[in-house]
């Protein structure tokens, strides 16, 4: 109930989370869809409305993402690893081809998996901008 910021379109909604692991903190984005969606197609969705996120991704694995001064780069040092469940309990998946069901939630973190480091606790992004849903800031 905390997302203000959503991108896509359609009926139904998830929560996409986004962890560089950076010590700033993860974001989190309101994703809409008809149905169901893939982590794939929201991460798409996101850099398709916000020109300061940029994804790459290959043959179905997620490579870069950049989201203004944080960046994640594949194997530079680390790799971007993914999550379902909830902003409090996370379980690792198969990646960005994940189904991601109405009213749940989708989590990446870029981590060397030794040990595996699922998303922490996000802040809420609006317009684009993270901001602490607690602080404002």
């Amino acid at each position: 109930s905390d997302l203000t910021y959503f991108v896509g379109s359609g009926i139904d909604t998830a929560g996409l989370v986004i962890d560089f692991l950076d010590g700033n903190g993860s974001k989190a984005w309101g994703v809409l869809f008809n149905d169901s969606t893939d982590g794939e197609s929201m991460l798409q969705a996101l850099a398709a409305a916000d020109p300061g996120f940029i994804i790459s991704i290959t043959n179905g694995f997620l490579n870069d993402m950049v989201y203004g001064p944080q960046q994640g780069l594949g194997g530079q040092p680390d790799y971007w690893g993914t999550w379902s469940g909830t902003p409090f309990f996370w379980n690792s998946n198969l990646g960005i081809g994940t189904t991601v069901m109405p009213g749940t939630w989708f989590g990446c973190s870029y981590m060397d998996f030794d040990p595996v480091i699922e998303p922490t606790l996000p802040i809420t992004a609006v317009d684009g901008l993270a901001i602490d849903p607690v602080t404002g800031d």
